[in-house]
């Protein structure tokens, strides 16, 4: 939760500074330093039984969760430098619904087939630090990667899993100089 210090959208009409002027346009920020040492610990948890049963007829559609967050940042260097980090581990589970129907055709056509659930799960890191080298110059760099491999299957047929990932690593560094007023 703390690893966005700000989100700005922007839609339609866009000004002159977004690319090409059309559909929207979002600027994150993540925070910047400080001189207090500061972080947060958080957890969202929700159990498939939570959701599992309401489908009398067959398998049900449901979601569960287990996510954990972590984020700390502070001074390097006092008045001069700081960082922040952040760290997400998250493993997510999609039941596919399936009438009572296509289970016993299933398990008819297939001996020892057993229901199955599309998965996601993975990790995601962020560091970044900045700093003043003087009044007129600031530095900053950051690296990220995440990687969440996630499963998309049809209701029936987990002999073709589809594994899909989305996420990589990223990196960057920034020189902001003022040479005059």
């Amino acid at each position: 939760f703390d690893a966005l210090e700000d989100v700005q959208d922007k839609f339609a009409a866009t000004d002159a500074s977004a690319p090409l002027g059309n559909g929207v346009v979002i600027n994150v920020a993540t925070p910047s330093g400080t001189n207090q040492l500061k972080g947060s610990i958080s957890t969202a948890y929700a159990s498939e039984d939570w959701n599992a049963d309401n489908n009398p007829n067959g398998q049900a559609n449901f979601s569960s969760i287990r996510q954990l967050d972590l984020s700390v940042g502070g001074p390097l260097y006092r008045d001069r430098f700081w960082f922040f980090g952040s760290y997400r581990k998250a493993k997510r589970e999609l039941g596919i619904n399936r009438s009572v129907d296509q289970l016993a055709y299933h398990e008819i056509l297939n001996p020892g087939w057993v229901p199955f659930n599309n998965t996601f799960q993975g990790d995601s890191v962020l560091v970044k630090a900045h700093g003043k080298v003087n009044d007129r110059h600031m530095i900053e760099g950051f690296y990220q990667w995440d990687d969440y491999p996630t499963t998309s299957n049809e209701a029936v047929d987990n002999a073709n899993v589809q594994v899909q990932a989305y996420g990589e690593k990223g990196y960057s560094a920034r020189l902001n100089s003022i040479w005059s007023n």
